[in-house]
């Protein structure tokens, strides 16, 4: 399956991680990037222009369709790392579930994974928003789009209201 984000390197062009974080721990990472795609991304932009979007033999090859696909990276990243963060403290195995802690790396406490989902879901939600901006306003660019029953509600629905409309379950 196609992904927007499908190596760790375009991965950490929009997330800040450590450079110790591998091809491996991105494995472990894509199920959240393609739930994210499938959760948010293709909903909002539609899922036949998203597909289109990320097919690498498809002819959205514009620099607006490149920059499209960059901020809609930017997005996804932020949002993969929101469901990606709990699984990601932890270690299951066959003797059950653990926590990483020796003396040189401990486990982040809950406020500061908290904190964390928080930005992370700011973060993606405004770069959603700033995707949709940029589709609506160069809507010529990508007729497809334009005429589809996507456009409208994706516009009336999301855009300048995502933040609002996701409840912050860890926020309580």
């Amino acid at each position: 399956m196609n992904s927007l984000l499908d190596t760790i390197d375009a991965f950490k062009e929009h997330i800040g991680l450590n450079e110790s974080v591998s091809a491996n721990d991105f494995v472990k990472m894509q199920p959240d990037v393609l739930l994210a795609e499938d959760d948010y991304l293709r909903p909002a932009l539609g899922a036949a222009f998203y597909d289109d979007l990320i097919d690498p033999s498809t002819t959205l090859t514009s620099a607006e369709a490149d920059r499209l696909r960059a901020l809609l990276r930017s997005a996804l990243a932020n949002l993969s790392m929101v469901g990606y963060l709990d699984m990601g403290q932890v270690q299951i195995s066959g003797a059950g579930v653990q926590i990483i802690s020796t003396d040189n790396q401990k486990t982040a406490f809950q406020w500061q994974v908290n904190n964390l989902k928080t930005s992370f879901s700011r973060k993606g939600w405004n770069g959603l928003e700033k995707a949709l901006a940029y589709l609506e306003a160069h809507a010529t660019d990508f007729p497809a789009w334009a005429s589809s029953s996507s456009s409208s509600a994706t516009i009336a629905g999301v855009y300048n209201s995502t933040m609002r409309s996701v409840p912050c379950t860890w926020c309580r």
